[in-house]
């Protein structure tokens, strides 16, 4: 049934376009009385990453090649070599990976804890990040397989070889090539194009409605008396050999001070 449900979703909406009814008017009796967009969006920062790599997707040419992977680059680093600023926003507030470095023999700690894509045999990969951090690595004397170096010490080193070696698809630099603009002339241009985006909030809503929810992500800040630590009991359990759980019957907020995912009661 639950499954029937989020078919039928997609096909409503999907379908919304050729009805008299807005896409807004068929969400606004599907989503929790207190959803705020921006707070969903805050606390789930890929549902609004995916709408600037859609759009910057859609104006590469089809033919830029090697001339992609050469302005792509050209703003990750200052003119004296170093890691640019502009590098080290992308890497943590586009790409959402962490300023500290962790243990990859471990589990992930605060809100990458929960994500079961970074989690798997007891070790911790975070899509597309530097297990070095930004600029704050895990001591050796704490973890010898740790990465020594930051990104922000090791990006110049990267950026040189991924440039040199046509082959090369260094993932942090690809994860934050994701997000620079095609044909930007300056770096200010770039900058602008990122912080004046028009994300589209209808787009936002739909997420929570057809993904979020059965994903089981927080849509709010918890207060108060909250629920249970978010886990797989909550679930109803699809699929045969490639298990997925659907959480759409709970809803769920996350703990600022916890880094928690909690079920709202």
């Amino acid at each position: 049934m639950k499954k029937f449900f989020y078919i039928s979703a997609v096909l409503l909406l999907g379908a919304c376009s050729d009805l008299s009814v807005s896409k807004e008017e068929a969400l606004a009796g599907e989503l929790p009385g207190d959803f705020d967009w921006e707070v969903y969006a805050e606390l789930n920062n890929d549902v609004l990453q995916s709408q600037i790599i859609f759009d910057i997707n859609a104006k590469i040419p089809a033919n830029a090649g090697s001339a992609r992977r050469e302005e792509c680059v050209k703003f990750l680093l200052n003119n004296d070599g170093e890691s640019s600023a502009f590098a080290e926003n992308l890497y943590l507030n586009y790409v959402g990976c962490p300023k500290k470095g962790w243990s990859p023999a471990g589990e992930c700690e605060g809100v990458y804890a929960q994500v079961p894509a970074y989690n798997k045999n007891g070790q911790c990969a975070i899509g597309g990040c530097w297990s070095g951090g930004w600029d704050e690595p895990v001591s050796l004397n704490d973890d010898p397989g740790a990465e020594e170096f930051g990104l922000k010490d090791v990006l110049p080193g990267k950026v040189a070889t991924y440039k040199a070696q046509p082959n090369n698809n260094d993932i942090q630099i690809r994860t934050m090539c994701k997000f620079v603009l095609p044909g930007a002339e300056t770096l200010k241009e770039a900058e602008d194009y990122l912080e004046g985006f028009p994300y589209d909030n209808t787009l936002v809503k739909q997420h929570f409605f057809l993904v979020g929810r059965s994903e089981g992500r927080p849509y709010k800040y918890c207060e108060g008396t909250v629920g249970s630590l978010r886990d797989t009991t909550m679930a109803l359990k699809l699929g045969g050999n490639n298990i997925m759980y659907d959480f759409g019957a709970h809803l769920f907020c996350f703990d600022k001070v916890t880094q928690g995912i909690y079920l709202l009661k």
